[in-house]
């Protein structure tokens, strides 16, 4: 079948062929299921009923699913379909770095810019055990920001350094890349034993890696014979000149590019993160010392002519027979690392809970996915490319699977369901209330949460109602994450306490309902069955020894998985009974970007580089939309000038800031010791701060009003939240809002003062509601299918909110009577959004949102026995 423009396989439209080669055609295309543009490469027909061909192509794709950094060029997935066989890549826009080497010199500060982010990526790939191996100008792609991605692990090929006598050595791969008659790699940039048909390791990429760093400071090529075999020949013998370098150029490099340029590989730089790091520094420091010890590369380079001779006529034999040669994989680790993609993941949001899951037995992972309303869950295998997705499972949440592996549980709506792997109806277990954490599914089948502080447990099978199985007695603050110890009666748990300043660990006798105190600080701890606990603290996912009868922590915490993404708390991470942990990993980058969004969507990226913090919380505008109030990580309270981007530090601890109506000062909440209070400053910091509100409960500041009232919320035990206001902040005294068995949060006072909109469980399920304000009377529901982060517009008479990953409007009448007179949903997003806070501000002008889009968390990471590196770990220690 002839492969067009125009033709769609699978959701992937192609648009243009961008390039061919041996290993196959690569169009640019569109996966239309996400909208976005990818790179499609294909096999060729003529070559699929080859093995040896089809297993490196398959190859790689794994290999390049196994790497995640944000300068090499990513995978997404291995697909078939009509006939032809294709992997799905990342696009990258811009030019190929042949393309602006071939224009000239390039200035030696940007060489070094683009070959530290080369550096870093072949870093990354070699402490993966992989291998390039035709690394040249034409595989590094410059983006429209002028970064660099490394393409093309084509020729890659993963070696198992634990297992090999020489962890530096790996087999030849002797496998056709191209056609016959054509050498596997470029020659041009082709290490000499690589040339000469030797093994080769990772400094084969190191002697790339200096070729393509002496032609970008000379701006000359290094080899370039009439025909291959005269280009192999110079690789193997004619002297390489440092002299073609410029004076300009740091003396650090001139000595780099030697070390890099050794033809004896036993001399070479061992290290490519060595290169790494002397870039770093000669960017730092561009006079500085020569650090590198400096060798006559010309006395290296004086092989004898037979030797030469010999070698070619090895190489040309390679070429002869490269058809039919084969290498056998390393033998297989007992500890992998690798990375799945997950599918259609913009939606993961912060605070909606754990979403993933691993089954028991290590071979399938559980990811949710979607775009708001979408939602839902797949499962795939684990060592398979593609996912599939669960039936009857939109608008779930809170993937797990039962101890047998056998069904799925998961939160739908405000039921919590299960299903059958297998496939087949839901069935419903019980009522999944909205705020409910940390849910575990029991050996004893029964599933295990917390709700409001208290604990909960609820039969798998469905026939018995959730039993509360703890006792808050004089606790002040509740308790949340269970995680049974199997075969105890022993619950594992966190104390709860939202602005994470006194959460500690604790054991749940289920039985006599007594607690014990770890005398540990951390949240969501897991038991693990080799006498460990793993827990998180101050963000940190940690593990310590663990005595399950005398309930103890024996040792000092170390910490682990440093990439895993840790959530409000959470670990956004599963483990399998055989020791396989699956997580979704804290992205590259970790950076959140401010955008501004008008109505129709059009998003227009603001500045984020230069301040001192990479996460915006708790967003407000000031009332001219010049400036913005955050709260960033560490808890501080910032401000920022928009106009000129100058950040100020208003308070070192704080939470949820509120600008005063006329701009002058910031009212916020601020964790003290064991409680959680209102405080203020003015902020051109000519006073100190100052508390406002000093109370027994935990209160957090929600709303300033345009006629000077502030909004609170309360934080109450035995009850959950309430909304209080206060009338004059100058003679401050707390009138009641709504005080129920309900949460009511997140409340937004209209510009006119006269209505209040909020988000409340009341129905089970977290929706917005609109009543007067400050005599609060008939609560109208506004949102149809859950919300949360309402505001008004300037106007008074929409008010926006969340549906999941989806920006609504809602039109209202207030008269003659109250009624929703339209609903729209305008754009969608990977917004950061909280249950209790809305995390977005409108302009004042009504035009445009001001809102933090998360960063990308693409796949999901493997590390298969686990529990063994543990156990190093543990030995280590």
């Amino acid at each position: 079948m002839t492969i067009e423009a125009g033709q769609t396989l699978l959701h992937f439209r192609l648009v243009e062929k961008i390039g061919e080669g041996g290993m196959g055609v690569v169009w640019k295309a569109t996966d239309t299921s996400l909208e976005r543009d990818v790179a499609i490469k294909i096999l060729p027909a003529q070559f699929s009923s080859e093995p040896e061909r089809l297993a490196r192509f398959e190859r790689e794709a794994r290999v390049l699913a196994s790497l995640n950094h944000p300068h090499i060029a990513g995978v997404y997935g291995l697909h078939e379909a009509d006939g032809h066989r294709f992997i799905a890549m990342e696009f990258i826009p811009g030019e190929d770095l042949a393309d602006a080497m071939n224009r000239g010199r390039l200035p030696a500060e940007r060489v070094l810019q683009i070959m530290r982010e080369v550096a870093e990526a072949l870093e990354v790939a070699h402490e993966s055990g992989v291998i390039h191996r035709d690394l040249k100008p034409a595989n590094v792609r410059l983006n429209p920001e002028g970064k660099a991605k490394v393409l093309d692990f084509g020729l890659a090929k993963a070696y198992d350094p634990a297992t090999a006598s020489d962890p530096m050595t790996s087999q030849t791969m002797t496998s056709a890349g191209t056609v016959a008659g054509l050498i596997l790699g470029t020659a041009s940039y082709m290490s000499p034993e690589q040339a000469s048909g030797q093994p080769t390791d990772r400094r084969a990429d190191i002697w790339s890696f200096g070729v393509m760093l002496h032609e970008m400071l000379s701006g000359k090529r290094l080899f370039e014979g009439e025909t291959v075999s005269h280009t192999l020949a110079d690789v193997l013998r004619a002297p390489i000149s440092m002299d073609d370098i410029p004076a300009d150029v740091p003396p650090s490099m001139s000595s780099l590019v030697d070390r890099c340029l050794t033809r004896d590989k036993m001399r070479r730089l061992r290290d490519i993160g060595e290169a790494r790091i002397a870039i770093e520094n000669t960017i730092a420091n561009p006079d500085g010392p020569v650090e590198s010890v400096r060798h006559d590369a010309r006395k290296a380079s004086r092989l004898p002519w037979i030797v030469a001779g010999l070698a070619l006529l090895v190489a040309v034999v390679a070429i002869g027979f490269s058809l039919f040669g084969s290498g056998s994989d390393p033998s297989t680790q007992l500890t992998r690392r690798f990375t799945l993609e997950v599918p259609n993941t913009g939606s993961t949001r912060q605070g909606a809970g754990r979403a993933i899951a691993v089954s028991p037995d290590g071979t399938r992972v559980l990811t949710l996915g979607g775009a708001g309303a979408d939602d839902m869950l797949y499962m795939r295998q684990i060592d398979a490319f593609d996912a599939r997705p669960v039936e009857g499972t939109v608008g779930g949440g809170i993937p797990l699977f039962s101890p047998d592996g056998q069904w799925i549980g998961f939160r739908d709506t405000d039921r919590f369901a299960k299903i059958r792997t297998t496939g087949g109806p839901a069935i419903h277990i019980g009522t999944a209330p909205a705020a409910m954490d940390g849910v575990t599914w029991g050996s004893d089948d029964h599933l295990y949460f917390s709700y409001q502080g208290e604990l909960f447990r609820m039969s798998a099978t469905g026939t018995e109602p959730a039993e509360q199985i703890s006792r808050k007695e004089d606790q002040k603050i509740g308790l949340m994450f269970p995680s049974l110890i199997p075969d105890t009666g022993t619950v594992l748990c966190s104390t709860r306490d939202e602005g994470n300043s006194v959460s500690r660990l604790v054991a749940l006798d289920i039985a006599t309902k007594q607690l014990t105190d770890l005398e540990m600080g951390g949240t969501n701890p897991r038991y693990l069955p080799t006498g460990k606990i793993l827990f998180v603290q101050r963000e940190t996912i940690v593990v310590a020894p663990f005595d399950p009868d005398r309930l103890e922590i024996t040792g000092p915490p170390a910490p682990v998985l440093p990439r895993a993404w840790v959530d409000e708390g959470q670990m956004q991470l599963d483990i399998s009974s055989e020791g396989s942990v699956v997580y979704l990993p804290i992205s590259q980058s970790q950076n959140q970007s401010l955008m501004s969004v008008d109505l129709s969507g059009q998003v227009t990226p603001l500045f984020t580089d230069g301040l001192p913090f990479k996460n915006f919380n708790d967003l407000r505008l000031s009332r001219d939309g010049r400036s913005i109030a955050v709260s960033v990580e560490g808890n501080a309270i910032w401000m920022v000038d928009l106009d000129t981007q100058t950040p100020t530090k208003l308070s070192e601890s704080g939470f949820y800031p509120l600008w005063s109506p006329d701009g002058s000062e910031l009212i916020y909440g601020s964790a003290r010791s064991d409680s959680f209070n209102i405080y203020r400053r003015p902020v051109d910091l000519s006073r100190p701060e100052e508390i406002l509100l000093d109370v027994e409960n935990n209160l957090r500041s929600a709303d300033w009003t345009r006629q000077g009232a502030l909004v609170v919320r309360e934080q109450i035990p035995e009850k959950g939240m309430d909304l209080h206001y206060v009338e004059d902040v100058d003679q401050p005294s707390m009138v009641s809002l709504m005080d129920g068995d309900d949460d009511e949060l997140a409340p937004i006072v209209s510009y006119d003062g006269q209505w209040l909109a909020y988000v409340s469980d009341y129905s089970g399920t977290d929706e917005i509601y609109v009543t007067s304000f400050p005599d609060t009377g008939a609560r109208h529901r506004i949102s149809t299918k859950g919300g949360t982060s309402p505001t008004w517009a300037p106007d008074g008479k929409t008010v926006y909110y969340l549906e999941g990953a989806t920006m609504v409007a809602v039109s209202l009448e207030f008269a003659p009577r109250f009624r929703v007179t339209g609903r729209e949903p305008l754009f969608d997003g990977a917004w950061v959004q909280y249950r209790w806070s809305r995390q977005y501000d409108i302009h004042p002008d009504g035009d445009r949102f001001l809102m933090v889009l998360n960063p990308p968390r693409g796949n999901v990471e493997v590390i298969t026995n686990w529990f063994q590196e543990l156990d190093a770990l543990a030995r280590t220690n």
